[in-house]
C-alpha cells in the first residue's frame, strides 16, 4: 500500500508520542501536546517530501531536523505486520531511516540504519515504525 499526498499527523509506534519540530530539531512530544501537521508530497517512484511549515525533513548528522535549505526525498514504505496506517520511513540512496532512540519525550528523532528481521513481510522494531493519521488541510 502506498501513502496517499496530504497532511499527516506523525507518532513513533514505539511510545505513540507525536513528533515535531523545535529549533530545527525534530523530537518526540510530550503527551497531550497537540499533533503538528506535516505535508507529504509524492515525488515520483516511491519517494517523498516531508514537510512541515515550509521546511522539509532532512537528516543532519544522524539526527532528524527540519530545514529551508534543500529539499530531501524520502522512501516510506507500509509496515504490513502493523497495519495500513504504520510506515517505515528510509533514506533513498541508503540504508538509514527514522529511527526513535528513546522512549522519554523530548528525545531528537535519530536517522539511522535500519534493522529489518528477514520474515515476510519484513519485521522491523517498533522505534523505527511510524504511525501516519491523514487529516484535513
Amino acid at each position: 500500500m502506498s501513502l496517499i499526498p496530504g497532511t499527516y499527523i506523525i507518532k513513533s509506534k514505539m511510545n505513540d508520542l507525536y513528533i515535531g519540530p523545535n529549533n530545527g530539531a525534530v523530537i518526540s512530544l510530550p503527551p497531550g501536546t497537540e499533533a503538528p501537521r506535516w505535508q507529504v508530497e509524492q515525488s515520483g517512484n516511491g519517494t517523498y517530501v516531508v514537510k512541515i511549515d515550509g521546511k522539509w525533513a532532512a537528516n543532519d548528522d544522524g539526527k532528524l531536523a527540519v530545514t529551508s535549505d534543500l529539499s530531501v526525498l524520502w522512501r516510506i514504505t507500509n509496515d504490513e505486520r502493523n497495519g495500513p496506517g504504520a510506515f517505515v520511513i528510509g533514506r533513498t540512496d541508503g540504508p538509514e531511516g527514522w529511527v526513535m532512540s528513546e522512549e522519554e519525550p523530548g528525545n531528537q528523532v535519530a536517522v539511522r540504519i535500519l534493522i529489518v528481521a528477514p520474515s515476510w513481510p519484513p519485521f522491523y522494531p517498533p522505534n523505527e515504525v511510524w504511525m501516519l493519521s491523514r487529516v484535513e488541510d
